[in-house]
């Protein structure tokens, strides 16, 4: 009788160990980060499994703030290789800029029409943009940009992936996107 007990409450341990683990491991997976560039009025969160790439707090002479940050890898079936999507978000101060459609305008003009579209598309929104844009080697791009503008501060938000991964991560973009915060 003594050993069915142990038994039982072995079982439940182990169990118990088994629920508290899984449990554990699902909060990592959705654990965040929080950005926050004061100068530039701008904070965003972002999950812990994202890298940060490069950042530009404050470049005084462009007056301008940027951060990149890397996806995981992901496989893409189209490419034949494990792909690392990028988002970014810069910040600038522009005199020419003084609302959103002089902030969109800005982007068209400063684009390379030869190498990069970008395509004002039904239901993604009005201040969004998908981005088409074939490097000089060849490899082939698309991406999503938001644009922001808000007390004299333009930010260019976009997602950039090849078009095998496009849409396996999009939505992880666009939670992204909702946690950014314009102050």
């Amino acid at each position: 009788m003594k050993l069915k007990y142990f038994g039982l409450l072995f079982i439940m341990f182990i169990q118990s160990c088994v629920s508290q683990n899984i449990k554990s491991d699902n909060k990592e997976n959705i654990s965040n980060a929080e950005y926050k560039n004061a100068e530039y009025s701008f904070s965003v969160s972002y999950p812990t499994e994202w890298n940060i790439h490069r950042e530009i707090l404050n470049d005084t002479v462009y007056k301008s703030a940027f951060i990149q940050l890397g996806m995981p890898k992901i496989y893409s079936e189209f490419e034949k290789t494990e792909i690392e999507n990028s988002v970014t978000i810069r910040a600038f101060e522009s005199e020419s800029i003084n609302n959103i459609k002089d902030l969109i305008l800005n982007e068209y003009l400063r684009i390379d029409p030869t190498t990069t579209a970008l395509e004002a598309e039904q239901g993604i929104g009005k201040n969004a943009r998908i981005i088409y844009h074939d490097a000089p080697n060849g490899t082939k791009y698309k991406g999503k940009t938001y644009f922001k503008y808000q007390n004299g501060l333009s930010y260019v938000i976009t997602f950039m992936a090849t078009p095998g991964t496009f849409q396996k991560n999009l939505n992880k973009f666009e939670q992204f996107y909702l946690t950014l915060k314009l102050e």
